[in-house]
């Protein structure tokens, strides 16, 4: 009797050795999911997600989570969002965005404002000058 093989599933996030409650979870998480899969945890850069057979990405609002942002925008999957907003990703991982994503955020934000912000330091000037604006809040997260 041959023993069936488990399909594959590829999980990203923060590395263990990262202080990072979403870190801890996935930790947490991978027994379990190991009765159904065979997964293995992916932090670094240079793993392709169509690897494998199901992917799993945990998002959050830091560049910890900046290999499974890029991971998702080479292959849609499951996403398991840790945080209401993920803005704050976004400008800490400004320069590690594609130039398309970078104006399809300005674009965006620009929507949420009112304004066109054709740059970053647009951005960051009209922030600068209308202090009540939530740049990580409301103001700004339904166009996200």
């Amino acid at each position: 009797m041959s023993e069936q093989r488990l399909p594959t599933l590829g999980v990203w996030g923060p590395a263990p050795r990262n202080k990072s409650g979403v870190a801890g979870y996935i930790t947490q998480s991978l027994p379990h999911l190991a009765r159904y899969f065979t997964t293995r945890r992916i932090a670094g850069p240079g793993i392709d997600p169509a690897a494998f057979d199901h992917v799993l990405y945990h998002l959050g609002n830091n560049t910890l989570h900046h290999r499974a942002f890029r991971a998702l925008a080479a292959r849609p999957g499951t996403i398991l969002l840790h945080e209401y907003n993920n803005l704050d990703y976004y400008y800490g991982a400004w320069d590690q965005l594609p130039a398309a994503e970078q104006q399809a955020t300005l674009s965006r934000i620009s929507t949420a404002v009112g304004t066109r912000l054709k740059t970053r330091s647009a951005m960051e000037r009209y922030f600068t000058h209308h202090p009540h604006v939530d740049r990580c809040g409301s103001d700004c997260v339904d166009y996200i």
